[in-house]
């Protein structure tokens, strides 16, 4: 699905030059001609081993999103990033979603089931000091009491109330694979600073609400980014607001 992201983007959004790209430890920043930025969580650190370097470095500052975008042909973990951040950063160009927390807008009560994929701490913290059971999944080695097997996933789904999936299944292709087993669920929520925010892509799929981020702040974030800063830096020092898009 990432690639039909791209699809969309027009021959002028191809053209934008790239400002510079970051590769921190945590996100990947990419930041347009225009001023706008885009992240995505850089995964490919959590599950890579040994030492790893980008082989395009010094060459991405001044060349067109398109060579970005392009990237999204490779089957790496840090080349899909990119371009998925590429695409984030023209997305957030356009006009889409609004200034909110998708948990206003849905009802979450004590014996909840929420099925979550990508495993989101402060989320799944949230939603358990709620009463929820929260059945999280994840590719990084998590240690925490919800987290499980990747073979529970269809049984999980089968009887979530609620399913989350991080914006990162887009670049590890397991995004619709992922909603062909959460037909039963109440809603389907695309969550993270990775999340496209471009809801006609998700209007034929399961997928209820798009729960991204928007850069406020685009000096301050890619300093974040680069200094290794994750999630809740970026909310702290207001380089990025939650945004949400009803699908």
């Amino acid at each position: 699905m990432l690639e039909a992201c791209i699809d969309v983007c027009t021959r002028e959004e191809r053209t934008l030059s790239v400002l510079r790209a970051v590769l921190g430890l945590g996100f990947i920043a990419v930041e347009l001609e225009n001023g706008a930025v885009g992240l995505s969580a850089n995964i490919a650190v959590s599950t890579v081993t040994g030492c790893s370097v980008f082989k395009k470095a010094g060459t991405l500052a001044g060349s067109p999103v398109a060579c970005l975008l392009d990237l999204a042909k490779a089957d790496d973990l840090m080349s899909r990033s990119l371009a998925l951040a590429a695409v984030n950063a023209i997305a957030a160009g356009r006009p889409c979603g609004r200034k909110g927390d998708v948990f206003d807008r849905i009802k979450i009560s004590s014996g909840y089931r929420v099925a979550m994929v990508g495993m989101i701490e402060p989320v799944a913290r949230m939603l358990a000091g709620k009463g929820c059971e929260v059945s999280a999944f994840d590719l990084r080695n998590r240690t925490e009491s919800c987290i499980q097997s990747a073979d529970r996933i269809p049984e999980v789904f089968r009887h979530a109330d609620s399913i989350i999936l991080s914006g990162t299944t887009l670049i590890t292709k397991s995004l619709p694979g992922l909603l062909a087993l959460s037909g039963s669920a109440r809603e389907v929520i695309l969550m993270g600073p990775s999340t496209p925010m471009i809801p006609e892509i998700f209007s034929s799929t399961p997928i209820s609400f798009l729960a991204g981020a928007r850069i406020t702040d685009s000096r301050s974030a890619c300093t974040i980014v680069m200094e290794g800063g994750g999630t809740q830096e970026l909310y702290r020092s207001k380089a990025m607001d939650k945004v949400i898009q009803e699908v």
